[in-house]
């Protein structure tokens, strides 16, 4: 209860993402503390688990998957951002084995994660009502400006695919029936307040589906659920006839043709790499497939970058190859049997519920990146623990597993994972103490600045732009040009493909009259992007 009460509120602005590692390093310590209490649990050696083969399957695919994602680090053209990547992946699956591991030793219950899982939601709620209310005191539109409507997740839609993943302990809490009508009306409204599309698609479906079953199974007793979800309908219903057009960002379809274009160069990937470029590597490759077809401007100078391809499936796929792809899908098809199961078996609507959010999850992973975010793999493997328990209790064959003789994989993986958050924390802060800087004006300060954020574990920002790159402009303004070549060619090293890199290179090649240089690192710079602004050359 603590450790998810808590987590909404690990954010700082002291570094570039105020959440992503901040939150990762929480989830180390947190995990470090819970294996170091069951550790010096009486009897923890003669402790073992009787697991289903459901649950043994999907324990195998995550396991052989961050195997995959280990193995990756030795092919992946940038270590610090493979290493970085697989070291989270690793630290939930420790959370994801140790949670597993403590409900079926019956030390924690269902109902602590769902409590839990409720809490988060609720506190993430209280934060995007103070955001509300502060646009409201601002005198802004609050549907114009929803894009400030984050809470502490950085990005509205990751904010309301947080939400989305909540939705289910919403609905399984016993609990005062109107509170809880209030309390999922309140998400559903902040859902659609956040206006973002595909989020809006798996609430609306998830809601749709609970809803017919719910009238299927209450038809003759409960007539205030029928009223409720009527009023709902109705409300849902007048929002898309009479209010659609003023919720700017749900009729806007241009960020699907991005999507569009953003597959498209993924896939050339994959056909290029079958067995993937490293996990943390798409963000690396990603350009070399063309810029020219994206109808930003930015974008097509290399102004925009993207690290993700905004599909987690086809990321997946591009970094881990199509075995990687097999693994990951197969965690999501083996749940959905069990919960299938479980349904036919009985009436309860817990496993309905819990199928819907995972069917909701898929159709936002197809569209957006939960699968970068620590708290989204959080409650995403709450969601496939309770399913895995559920099931495991009305399994009839069970095998036998002990826990201790894998302890030193899981000190392992907590140890990369705090070593890597240590550097990565560091790197992070001093990137943001250069970046508002005048690169000119105070160059030996973010030259300094960048030689004390860099590390094996960070060489590249979260904008995809390694940190010799800072270093070699600010040379290159004091006219230190040996110096500043180096330190591009370093960069051009680390992230071949970036645009703003090899015309840099180019400028300085013609600087020291080696034209032809020059003229190579423009030629490439126009092959990735025809719109590239090239100097001309002197």
């Amino acid at each position: 209860m603590f450790f998810f009460s808590s987590l909404p509120f690990i954010y700082s602005d002291a570094f570039i993402d105020p959440v992503l590692i901040p939150r990762q390093a929480y989830l180390t310590c947190f995990v470090s503390f819970v294996f170091f209490c069951l550790f010096f649990t009486k009897n923890f050696k003669k402790l073992s688990c009787q697991i289903s083969l459901f649950s043994l399957v999907i324990i195998s695919c995550s396991a052989l998957l961050l195997v995959l994602s280990f193995i990756s680090i030795t092919y992946a053209h940038s270590f610090s951002e493979s290493i970085y990547v697989a070291s989270k992946y690793g630290i939930v699956f420790v959370f994801f084995i140790i949670t597993y591991f403590l409900l079926n030793a019956h030390l924690i219950r269902r109902v602590d994660l769902i409590n839990g899982v409720l809490v988060f939601g609720i506190i993430s709620l209280c934060y995007g009502i103070y955001d509300v209310v502060f646009l409201i005191t601002a005198d802004l539109n609050v549907l114009s400006n929803a894009h400030l409507i984050t809470a502490t997740y950085a990005n509205k839609n990751l904010f309301a695919s947080a939400l989305l993943l909540c939705a289910w302990a919403f609905c399984c809490r016993r609990t005062n029936n109107y509170l809880k009508a209030i309390l999922i009306f309140s998400l559903a409204a902040f859902v659609v307040l956040l206006q973002s599309k595909i989020v809006t698609v798996a609430f609306g479906f998830m809601f749709l589906m609970f809803s017919i079953k719910l009238l299927i199974l209450n038809f003759k007793n409960n007539k205030t659920i029928i009223i409720a979800i009527s009023v709902l309908v109705i409300g849902f219903l007048y929002f898309i006839l009479f209010n659609f057009s003023k919720f700017e960002n749900l009729s806007d379809l241009h960020s699907l043709s991005t999507r569009l274009s953003l597959w498209e160069n993924s896939f050339k990937m994959i056909q290029e790499k079958a067995f993937g470029v490293g996990v943390g590597n798409w963000q690396i490759f990603f350009p070399k497939y063309g810029l020219s077809k994206f109808d930003s401007l930015d974008v097509r100078n290399g102004i925009t970058t993207y690290q993700r391809p905004h599909n987690d499936f086809i990321w997946m796929l591009c970094e881990l190859g199509v075995q990687g792809l097999i693994l990951y899908s197969l965690i999501f098809c083996v749940v959905g049997v069990m919960l299938i199961r479980l349904i036919r078996k009985a009436k309860a609507l817990i496993p309905l519920i819990l199928l819907l959010n995972i069917i909701g999850y898929c159709m936002v992973a197809s569209f957006d990146f939960p699968l970068e975010r620590i708290e989204h793999q959080v409650l995403f493997a709450v969601v496939i623990l309770i399913s895995m328990n559920l099931h495991d209790s009305n399994s009839l064959k069970k095998i036998e597993i002990g826990t201790v003789k894998y302890t030193p994989a899981y000190v392992a993986l907590i140890l990369v994972s705090f070593v890597v958050c240590c550097y990565r924390l560091k790197g992070e802060y001093y990137t943001k103490q250069f970046l508002h800087l005048n690169k000119e004006k105070y160059s030996e300060l973010v030259i300094a600045n960048c030689n004390k954020a860099h590390s094996p574990f960070y060489t590249i920002d979260s904008a995809t732009i390694p940190l010799d790159w800072y270093a070699g402009i600010s040379l290159f303004s004091q006219n230190r040009i040996e110096e500043a070549l180096k330190g591009l060619e370093q960069a051009h090293e680390y992230t071949p493909y970036n645009i703003h890199i090899l015309k840099n290179l180019g400028v300085i090649y013609d600087k020291k009259g080696d034209h032809i240089k020059a003229v190579e690192y423009y030629n490439k710079a126009v092959e990735i992007s025809s719109a590239a602004i090239i100097p001309t050359l002197k």
